[in-house]
């Protein structure tokens, strides 16, 4: 029976299939029509109807259970109806609503089949859906494209499903594959190089060697990671299913949003339905993946052994090749500078030169040769280290993620750590690639010019042999032309090879670079990870009696008399070897005791405070003295310290020296520090002494530092000595014995800061005497429990097993010690020297004043020889010859030398502790909040076309950023408070600017410093402006109505700064207080009057009320001076005196003049005023006080009597008629004379 296909098939073959299909578009058709909706594209087949077989629709169960049957069914069929593959939206058909609202209340079915094609097309039928707001639109869109997403990452889950089940069937037979090839012996490769190869085809076999070597080795790596990773990936798996599992079972059970419309609900359900078939697609593939990992656990071993052999074999064969290359390469050199350097010897004269040129450049070829063996020598080598770092590096951070308080982790650490290279070497070898590299390109650019200017040997030839000339007459040219032409091929063979050698060196260089830059930061990350785990790393086990016994072991081992009689005689068989150099230590040694005496003499003339007399004023004083002083002091300090240093080098410099001798002399050179520092210190704190004389120091506080420094000589110095041996020498026990001397000796450093800094100390009280309101003051109680409490704990932690670190921590805070003590004298020193520079400038001004006052008085007598009063004279220069140790440093380079004290400190704090502040890192390991910040990241598609995209990252704000945030802010106000008094010294001063515009520049600054400290600190904890913006919105106006006046305050004392009204140092009334300006601030300005009381005044009160400036624009002002004289008294001598008293006072202006006014006739007075101008309101009362004195005197010595109030009392008798007429009565009459 023949068989038919396509459309030639027999019509029962096609009737069944097309049916259905018919029947269904039938049914569509006749409900469009019966709403009216009926179209011609709705009599078209769906496409699937007219490509492929037709198929019964596939039903899905889109209703709840609980409606009735026969409304189920017919829902049922009106979704039969439409087709698993065919949309109504797409198609353009009504839905129905009471469909719609029945889908949205469903439980979808998880095993109901959707499909991206599906969805899809439900997107493309949202066009044409006219019906559908904007709104509704764009979510129908998005909640559609995630329905997308959806199901595109359950596709790829499937994938992965497939793959990974794939993997775990052909699991066995993979295993036993790579078991049968590990059991083979790997193959022996031997480098042949054919007949004929040129350098560059084996150049490029080596490249093609590396490149399959650099293969094997990502390959390895990417083994080797998916091995590590596979513990802690089974555990996520754990967590992901479980998760993923209540996850599937919330999304089942959530009911559809109420606040949506039935059409969004419909297109939600969609959503959800994609979305639990990815979630269950990612169930599933998790669970595959664990069972994976279990399949595989023994394959990727092998896998992982057979691609390290693999890695192996390709680093011997390139390495095999690069051997045979270069001693290929060296041999053809040594050939040809052979060769080149026969045939330059025996040609001719004439042609000897080029000869002897292709000579130079073979042996230049074969020193490059030599040059790219080292080279290459020295990139493997780099890049072994580099690879052997990263390795130890990666298994030490696994072990200190697993056992981070294990004492064999701290161990290794510390291993590490002393075995790590010297960054040194890679800074040395960086340096010479600097100059070799440029080198190296000069020359290949020589050698290249070169080579162009002898590209036709034949025209090259021909013009040297021109250039011969009658040299060459007795031989035929044609044959000096061809043996010319041939030196010249040959030279520009040997220029093509050493080109292309210099190439292959220049490479190598730039490879040894890059190697040597992979290992210096290798290096740098090591030492980083091991400086920040080390010291949080126990080194020992907690202490015990066990390590007490040991130590009682290691003490009897090290005192034992073989040992020290050992060390004996090696120092004496050193000395008996090189006696010259004992015996000069010994002999400065028997010098400075013989001049010892001599030394302390000077010392104290040194000391001495300079003395005068009447007549005979004191010289000026040179620093060197002081330094004099001071070094006498180191001198004088160096008996028993240049002993032990002596015998201490020798010892640890013997070549004879066992261990223990050298560690002894270690030991003697650690005591011999420390006893020469006590001792220099105890020097300078002698009583009048350094420290007493020069430096002005207390002399109870010298008492006591010495008798603390004493003791800590006595008891210390052997502490710190079998400190230093247990450390150094290998014994029984000798960790246990080095702990517990460690712990003595910080317990005893404990006890002795406690003695010297307690609050009720010498110490401290003197510090607090000086100057109350320093911070050494206010905290002195802090400082205290500071230096007591800081030993005690790094005993404690080494006895808890962090003995390394306590170590450590000690050594830093002893060198910190030695440089705080350095810093005080250096400090103390340079307080020295101003002094000295103020006392030798107050000198030199005593002597030009009473210079000055002798003239004057020269002047006086010779002029008032009879009004002079001789011991007026005396006195006035007794006055300017009397003169006192004076303290008068500069107040502003004082402030600068404490700035730069403090700089110092800090740097040097700084290069102190730079190798324990990594450890400070494992804070940002503590999280104290998640920021969301927006980042922004230009991405390139294909095309070339750049697009900026933005999205949101989680950055921590962990605890190093706020405790860094914190010191910023505090650093920055304290700088902000200094800020004035620096920038005065350093800037200010040195500018036209008035005192008030330092001022308020000062103040500006500071509040700009502050300002931009807050901001700093704010950016270090991720805060920004978005995200208090509404707080302080919030804020700003609650505080404005709040603080109001407050606020006022502030604003006007912005103005203030700005339009200067008030100055600092100027003369203002405000109200009834007149006073001086002396400090002003953001709020409040400070007004301080003539009875030295503070008056804080808002400054509102400057900006609203009514305010005297006396100084504002010009300081001068006028005073008058009141003086009343008796009647009688002539008014034109008095006008003379007065204005004669006026020209002669200094104080008084002669511009404007002065003048005197004849007031009035008083009651009892002839009242004058003298009007006189002076240069600062401030001056007045002296200035009136001084003119009163001298008119006083004036008038004395004159005969002018100043007047003063008088009463006559006149009694007459009055006669009267009454009884009473006898009587007298008294009448008073009050008469007021001048």
């Amino acid at each position: 029976m023949p068989t038919y296909t396509g459309f030639c098939a027999p019509l029962d073959h096609w009737l069944p299939r097309l049916l259905p299909g018919l029947l269904l578009v039938g049914l569509a058709w006749l409900s469009n029509a019966f709403a009216g909706k009926v179209s011609a594209q709705d009599l078209v087949l769906p496409p699937h109807f007219a490509e492929q077989e037709i198929r019964p629709p596939t039903r899905h169960r889109l209703i709840p259970d609980s409606q009735p049957l026969n409304t189920a069914r017919a829902q049922e069929r009106s979704v039969d109806a439409i087709g698993p593959t065919t949309p109504r939206i797409a198609r353009g058909l009504p839905r129905s609503r009471s469909m719609i609202r029945q889908v949205s209340h469903l439980q979808v079915d998880v095993d109901s089949d959707l499909t991206i094609e599906m969805v899809q097309a439900e997107i493309d039928g949202l066009v044409s859906h006219t019906e559908l707001t904007e709104e509704q639109l764009a979510r129908s869109q998005a909640s559609l494209g995630q329905a997308i997403k959806w199901l595109t990452a359950r596709q790829d889950a499937i994938k992965h499903v497939t793959k990974y089940t794939e993997q775990i069937k052909n699991a066995p037979a993979e295993i036993k594959r790579l078991r049968a090839h590990l059991n083979q012996p790997p193959p022996a490769d031997q480098v042949y190089i054919p007949a004929g190869a040129s350098l560059a085809q084996l150049e490029s076999q080596i490249t093609e060697l590396d490149l399959r070597t650099q293969g094997d080795q990502k390959r390895l790596d990417e083994i080797s990671q998916r091995i590590d990773s596979r513990t802690k990936r089974v555990s996520a798996i754990t967590k992901e299913t479980s998760e993923l599992d209540k996850r599937i079972a919330e999304a089942k059970e959530a009911p559809a949003d109420a606040t949506q419309d039935e059409f969004q609900n419909y297109v939600g359900s969609i959503e959800r339905r994609a979305r639990l078939h990815s979630m269950a697609a990612q169930r599933d593939l998790l669970r595959v993946e664990a069972k994976r990992f279990d399949a595989l656990a023994e394959q990727w071993p092998l896998e992982r052994d057979l691609a390290d052999r693999q890695l192996s074999h390709s680093k011997q064969k390139l390495d095999g090749w690069k051997k045979t290359v270069e001693r290929w390469r060296r041999d053809e050199s040594t050939r040809y500078a052979f060769e080149t350097r026969q045939l330059a010897e025996r040609s001719h004269p004439a042609l000897r030169e080029l000869a002897t040129r292709n000579a130079e450049i073979a042996e230049l070829r074969v020193t490059t040769a030599k040059e790219i063996q080292t080279t290459s020598a020295s990139v493997t080598k780099l890049n072994q280290m580099t690879t052997r770092l990263e390795e130890n590096l990666d298994s030490l951070q696994r072990k200190v993620e697993h056992a981070p308080q294990a004492t064999s982790t701290g161990i290794l650490l510390r291993k590490q750590k002393n075995e790590l290279p010297d960054q040194g070497e890679c800074h040395h070898r960086a340096t010479q690639l600097s100059h070799h590299t440029p080198a190296a390109h000069l020359l290949l650019m020589e050698l290249k010019d070169e080579r162009r200017d002898i590209s036709d040997p034949a025209a090259k030839g021909q013009q040297l042999v021109d250039e011969m000339g009658a040299t060459i007459t007795e031989i035929d040219p044609q044959q000096i032309l061809r043996a010319v032409t041939i030196l010249l091929q040959t030279r520009r063979d040997l220029l093509d090879k050493l080109i292309a050698d210099q190439d292959t060196l220049l490479r190598d260089l730039s490879e040894l670079e890059v190697a040597n830059h992979d290992l210096s930061q290798q290096i740098v990350s090591f030492r980083g990870f091991l400086d920040e785990h080390v010291l949080w790393v126990r080194s020992d086990d907690m202490l015990s009696a066990k390590d007490i016994r040991q130590a009682t072991v290691a003490t009897a081992s090290l005192f034992k008399p073989s040992r020290w009689t050992a060390a004996v005689r090696d120092v004496v068989g050193e000395t008996m070897r090189g006696p010259a150099a004992l015996a000069a230590a010994l002999a400065l040694i028997l010098l400075a005791y013989t001049f010892r005496q001599h030394m302390v003499r000077r010392l104290k003339e040194l000391c001495k405070p300079p003395t005068y007399s009447l007549g005979h004023p004191p010289k000026p004083m040179k620093f060197g003295m002081s330094l004099s002083g001071l070094a006498i002091s180191i001198l004088l300090s160096a008996g028993w310290p240049a002993v032990l240093l002596a015998v201490g080098y020798k010892l640890s410099t013997a070549d004879s020296a066992d261990e223990f001798t050298q560690g002894l002399g270690t030991a003697l050179l650690a005591v011999a520090g420390l006893v020469w520092g006590c001792q220099i210190i105890r020097e300078i704190c002698m009583e009048n002494q350094v420290g007493h004389r020069m430096f002005g120091w207390p002399p109870r506080v010298l008492i006591s530092v010495r008798r603390t420094l004493e003791l800590t000589v006595l008891v210390a110095a052997p502490l710190v000595g079998v400190l230093v041996l247990s450390q150094n020498v290998t014994l029984t026990g000798g960790d246990s014995l080095h702990r517990l001397t460690l712990m003595l000796t910080l317990s005893f450093v404990s006890l002795q800061s406690y003695s010297l800094l307690r609050p009720s100390g010498e110490l401290m009280q003197a510090v607090t005497r000086l100057n109350p309101e320093s911070m050494v003051s206010r905290l002195q109680r802090a400082i205290c429990f500071v230096s007591v409490m800081v030993p005690l704990i790094l005993a404690g932690i080494s006895a808890y097993g962090y003995h390394y670190s306590a170590t450590k921590l000690s050594s830093r805070f002893a060198e910190s010690l030695v440089g705080i003590l350095g810093i005080i004298v250096v400090h103390a020193l340079a307080l020295r020297w101003l002094r000295l520079k103020g006392y030798n400038r107050s000198v030199i001004d005593r002597q030009s004043k009473l210079q000055a006052a002798r003239e004057k008085t020269a002047e006086r007598s010779a002029t008032e020889s009879n009004n002079a009063d001789p011991s007026d004279l005396r006195s006035e220069i007794a006055e300017v010859e009397e003169i006192k140790w004076q303290e008068t440093a500069d107040i502003h380079i004082r402030e600068l030398l404490r700035y730069a004290t403090v700089a110092t400190l800090l740097v040097g704090g700084w290069f102190i502790w730079a190798e324990v502040l990594p450890a400070l890192r494992v804070l940002d390991r503590v999280t104290l909040w998640d920021n969301v910040v927006k980042v922004s990241e230009v991405v390139s598609n294909p095309g070339g076309k750049t697009t900026l995209t933005q999205y949101d990252t989680n950055i921590p704000t962990t605890l190093k950023d706020a405790i860094v945030a914190c010191l910023i802010v505090i650093g920055t106000l304290m700088i902000g408070r200094r800020m004035s008094s620096l920038l005065e010294v350093t800037v200010l001063q040195r500018l036209p600017i008035d005192m008030g515009g330092r001022n308020a520049v000062s103040i500006l600054m500071r509040y700009a410093l502050t300002l931009a400290g807050l901001l700093i600190a704010c950016h270090m904890i991720r805060l920004s402006w978005s995200s208090v913006q509404w707080l302080a919105a919030a804020m700003t106006v609650g505080l404005g109505f709040g603080l109001q006046e407050i606020f006022a305050n502030l604003v006007s004392g912005l103005i203030i700064l700005f339009e200067r009204p008030i100055r600092a140092g100027d003369i203002v009334t405000i109200g009834e207080v007149t006073g001086t300006v002396t400090r002003m601030q953001i709020r409040a300005t400070t007004i301080t009057d003539f009875d030295r009381r503070e008056l804080i005044v808002p400054n509102k009160s400057f900006i609203t009320g009514n305010v005297i400036n006396w100084t504002l624009s010009d300081p001068v002002c006028r005073t008058i001076v009141n003086v009343g004289v008796a009647y009688g008294t002539d008014t034109a001598r008095v006008e003379s005196i007065l204005m004669s008293i006026a020209r002669r006072s200094p104080m008084v202006l002669d511009n404007p003049e002065p003048c005197v006014v004849f007031g009035g006739f008083g009651d009892s007075t002839l009242d004058f005023e003298l009007r006189v101008f002076i240069g600062h309101r401030e001056s007045r009362p002296g200035v009136n006080s001084a003119l009163y004195m001298a008119i006083n005197r004036e008038f004395n010595q004159s005969g002018i009597e100043i007047a003063f109030p008088q009463q006559d009392l006149h009694i007459r008798t009055v006669q009267a008629a009454n009884p009473l007429a006898n009587l007298t009565v008294p009448v008073a009459t009050a008469t007021k004379a001048a």
